[in-house]
Parts: C-alpha cells; structure tokens; sequence
C-alpha cells in the first residue's frame, strides 16, 4: 500500500515539474511582490498621515482594511513565488541527474573511441608494411581512422557542453533552494505582521464601539456613504433611456431565481440587516454579506457594463454594473477589481477577488430589492 501511496506521489510531482516553471515567470513573481510591497508601504503613510490630521473614522478603519488586504494579497503572491520555485527545484533536480546520466554514458563512448584509436593507430604501420593490401584498401582504413577521429572530438565537445550546463544548473539549484529559504522567512515575518494588523484593528474597533460618540460619528458616516450610493445609482437612472423591453423580457426577470451567486460562500448578513457586519453599527443591509474565502472570484451574474469600478468610502472597493432597464448590481468590499468602467461583461465573467466577506446589492429602478428572491435557490 505504501509503495502505491509514494508511486503515486512521485507520478504527481513529475507531472507538476512537467509544467515547466521558466526564471522570467519567477522574475515575473517577483516584480509582483515588489509592487505589493510598494503599495503596502503608501497605504501605511496614508494610514500614519489620517492619524495625525484625526480625519473620519471610517477613513481610518477602511485604510486599516486596505492595509490588511494588501498583507494577505502579498503572503498569498509569497505562497505562488515559493511553490514556482519549487517546481523549479524539482525539474533542475530531474535535469542534473539525467545530464549526470549522459556525462557518465559519454565519457564511457569516449573511452571506447580513444582505445580503438590506440589499436588502430598502434597495428596499422604493421598492417601496411607487412600486407598486401591494395592502395584503395588501405585510403579505406586510413579514412576510417580519420572518421574515427572526429566522432572522438564531438563526443568531446558534446561532454564539455554537458559539463557546462550541469555546472550551470547546480548554481541555478544552489540559488533555488536559497531564494526559498528566504521567501519563506520573509512570508513568516508578513504572516506574523499580519496577526498584529488583525489585532490593531479589532482594538481600535473596540475603542469606537465603546465610546458613543465616536460610535455615533461612524453611524453618520455609513448613513452618509450610503446616501452618497444611492445618490450614483440615481444619477445613471436618470441618465437612462425609457425602457425598451416589455415586462417579463429583461435577461433578469426571465432568469429569476435561477441567477448565478456572485461569489460561493455562507450569507452572513440579510437584506435589511439592521447590524452591519463588520462595524456593528445599527443600520440597514440594502443587499446581502456573504462569507468566503480571501481572493474568491467574483462573479457577475448577468450581462451588462461596468459603470463604476473604484474604491467607495463606506463599501472599500466597489465595481457597479448597469444592466439596462433599470437594473443594477453591486460588489463591494473587494480585495482586487479586474474589470474597468465601460468594459462590457457577460454572466459568469470574473470581474474581482473578495475579501473576508462580498457585499452585494440588486437594484431595480434605483430600489434596493433583496438579491435573495433573485439569486438561484
């Protein structure tokens, strides 16, 4: 069972290495961590500069979740830049051993060649002066020779070259396993800082929900970012044309009950929710929360145009699409948004990544409606 178990475990790490992770896809890897680390840093002075000048609270607390959003975004980009190299190890490993195989099978060829030049070399002044071979035969014998000669020189060069690349490729295994090591203490140190960013947050949570007046001074500021929502969707709605379709027609009433969820995950928070979830201030849900897992795709769940695709003071990152008629949905709470405005989409497009939670609205007519009597059952 156990000879299966490891037949199988080594069957699956060839066929991983066999994806061929090249060292510009690592260096990609680590452009990538760069550039997260470039913007953790601006985040974390915008973050010091709001505490100095006491700018609103919910500025601080969605700048504390940006910042917390970009660690995870850069252990995660840690975790893919290891498992590349990873990959890598396992093919140079692989490659070493069968150029290791080849110098040994090469330098054995040449062996051969070098003993059966010696023969001929050392028999042929006998042969010639002793025998009577004709002239032909003996131009035969001695190209021969020469013949034998060069396949000696390119076993030669085809070692040497063989020699170069695993000479090569262990300075490239050496570097690997060393680039790991470092990855690895540098994820540790993120993840380590990221439990402290968790803790800093839940206690300056703590600290306003304790305190009235600052409870108070979030609650208007929720009131006043949803006012500010609504005040958008009612400006594209008056923008729009008259409806064009007759009742029953438009894609999402005929699709009705059957919509695609946006995100999978675990409905946290309901429509008309009176707690929001995550400052725990009294006021009302206009859509649904859904749990999931950090960096879960996010769906639209019906053809249309991406309007709106930025962060929104009170819903973090937020994409809004028009899908006519007076229809619109709304992601917010996003880690990363992958879509621009204008771009059109189609039902199932991936148009961002979630955070720990999606928050996500239905509007018909510039009316929130419960994304519950809509979505498939």
């Amino acid at each position: 069972m156990k000879k299966i178990f490891f037949f199988f475990i080594f069957l699956f790490l060839v066929t991983f290495a066999q994806e061929g992770v090249t060292l510009e896809e690592i260096e990609k890897n680590k452009q990538e961590l760069s550039s997260i680390k470039e913007k953790l840093k601006k985040v974390e002075e915008k973050l010091e500069n709001l505490k100095k000048k006491e700018k609103g609270v919910l500025k601080i607390i969605e700048t504390v979740e940006e910042k917390i959003n970009l660690t995870k975004k850069l252990i995660n980009q840690f975790n893919q830049t290891i498992k590349n190299y990873e990959v890598l190890i396992v093919n140079l490993e692989r490659d070493i051993k069968n150029t290791e195989k080849k110098i040994s099978e090469k330098e054995k060829d040449i062996d051969k060649l070098v003993i059966l030049l010696y023969k001929i070399k050392t028999r042929l002044p006998l042969e010639l002066y002793f025998s009577n071979r004709s002239l032909p035969e003996v131009y035969s014998k001695l190209v021969n020779l020469n013949y034998i000669a060069k396949e000696n020189q390119n076993q030669i060069y085809e070692l040497t070259n063989l020699k170069r690349k695993l000479e090569k490729d262990r300075r490239e295994l050496l570097n690997a396993y060393e680039e790991v090591k470092t990855l690895k203490e540098q994820k540790e140190a993120e993840e380590k800082r990221l439990k402290e960013k968790r803790e800093e947050q839940k206690k300056f949570l703590n600290k306003i929900l304790s305190e009235k007046k600052e409870q108070e001074k979030l609650q208007k500021e929720l009131k006043e970012a949803e006012k500010r929502l609504t005040a958008l969707i009612a400006e594209l709605e008056r923008k729009r044309v008259k409806r064009r379709l007759p009742p029953g027609a438009h894609y999402l009433e005929k699709e009705k009950n059957n919509l695609p969820w946006p995100v999978k995950g675990k409905v946290i928070s309901y429509f008309g929710s009176l707690t929001h979830q995550r400052y725990q201030t009294k006021i009302k849900n206009q859509g649904i929360d859904i749990q999931t897992e950090f960096g879960s795709k996010v769906i639209a769940i019906a053809p249309g145009r991406v309007v709106y695709a930025d962060r929104f003071r009170g819903y973090g990152n937020t994409i809004i699409i028009d899908h006519t008629d007076g229809y619109y949905t709304i992601y917010s709470n996003l880690s990363e948004i992958a879509v621009k405005v204008n771009q059109e989409v189609k039902s199932n497009d991936v148009i961002g990544l979630s955070s720990d939670y999606l928050h996500f609205e239905l509007r018909k007519e510039g009316q929130p409606v419960n994304p519950l009597e809509w979505l498939s059952q």
